[in-house]
């Protein structure tokens, strides 16, 4: 199942939870997170994130009311593989728990990666890192990615906050380049911390585009995460850019080259279409396009985008329609 934007950011902030332990009811640490700390995440994004999920084992211990407090209760197994049960601390009762209800679920560490990877346009040859961490369940080698003329290698590290010491000393490795990326899944670390040598600490949040529906990597602010002093400000890039002098259209997150309109009305269609993208609408109808660039009903006018853009065969790799009339800026 292809992810949302918010639905990536969701499971980039469990893969970083899933790093750390709960007890299970048999005394092992479980690396994940319990079932109920999900119920905060919308529905829609659950659904999507589901099949990216693990379960792991079961809850040891959990939470219950008592008066006006919460108090924690052992959990323990049944003759039913599919409950629980624990002693109620107000009636001294056992009191019966769907095992669903005290799963413990962790992201898939490889298919996570592998989707992070994707983004980052790295080869699958080229990803042994991913299989093979260089700590264990705590930082992992994607391999090289292009950024202007650069060619880095990037990593990613997951609960940094707690274990820098161990991430910068394989860093340190006189093996390892001078500089390169880590991507992180948690919050910016201190800025009293220092990588080694050259290397930047990037959260992933930072770089990924949330203006996108779909998941993409701005690769030009990590180009400056690169070249820039930590902690510099950054210059997000806009999937879309439109010169109105040039009457130029840019998809930035594509490897489209800029497309020069030539004919007035298709650049002024653009135009509606750019301004209004700005404004948070993805998607207009083509009557409120046409009728844009035509205010005067009385002026012959194409009327369907077919028509308006038919000198042309480059449009339809910039503009789309989501199938219901309406169209915007084709992003992927």
């Amino acid at each position: 199942m292809t992810l949302t934007t918010p639905s990536l950011l969701e499971l980039s902030n469990l893969f970083e939870r899933s790093g750390f332990g709960i007890s299970s009811t048999e005394g092992e640490c479980l690396r994940g997170i319990p079932r109920w700390e999900m119920q905060r995440i919308p529905s829609v994004i659950a659904n999507e994130i589901q099949p990216w999920l693990d379960c792991i084992g079961y809850a040891g211990q959990i939470l219950v009311d008592r008066g006006d407090d919460r108090v924690e209760v052992d959990l323990q197994e049944t003759d039913e593989s599919d409950t629980y049960q624990y002693r109620c601390p107000e009636t001294f009762r056992m009191k019966p728990i769907a095992a669903s209800e005290i799963a413990v679920h962790a992201v898939n560490p490889g298919r996570f990666l592998h989707s992070i990877a994707e983004l980052l346009a790295i080869p699958m040859a080229l990803r042994k890192g991913i299989e093979t961490p260089a700590i264990d369940g705590v930082l992992w080698h994607f391999g090289k990615v292009s950024l202007g003329s650069a060619h880095v290698d990037i990593w990613l590290a997951r609960g940094l906050a707690g274990s820098a010491d161990d991430v910068f000393e394989q860093l340190n490795s006189a093996s390892l380049p001078d500089r390169g990326l880590v991507l992180t899944t948690g919050k910016p670390i201190s800025k009293l911390i220092r990588p080694p040598r050259d290397y930047r600490i990037v959260p992933l949040s930072d770089v990924l585009i949330h203006s996108m529906a779909e998941p993409a990597i701005d690769k030009i602010v990590l180009y400056q995460c690169l070249i820039q002093t930590p902690g510099s400000p950054l210059q997000k890039t806009l999937p879309v850019q439109w010169d109105a002098i040039n009457q130029t259209l840019t998809i930035n997150i594509r490897t489209l080259k800029p497309w020069v309109i030539k004919g007035k009305k298709q650049a002024a269609a653009v135009d509606y279409l750019f301004k209004q993208a700005m404004n948070g609408r993805d998607w207009l109808p083509a009557h409120e396009i046409l009728n844009a660039i035509n205010p005067n009903a009385k002026t012959a006018r194409a009327s369907r985008m077919q028509s308006l853009f038919s000198g042309t065969v480059d449009w339809t790799q910039y503009i789309t329609t989501n199938g219901k009339g309406h169209y915007g800026f084709k992003l992927a």
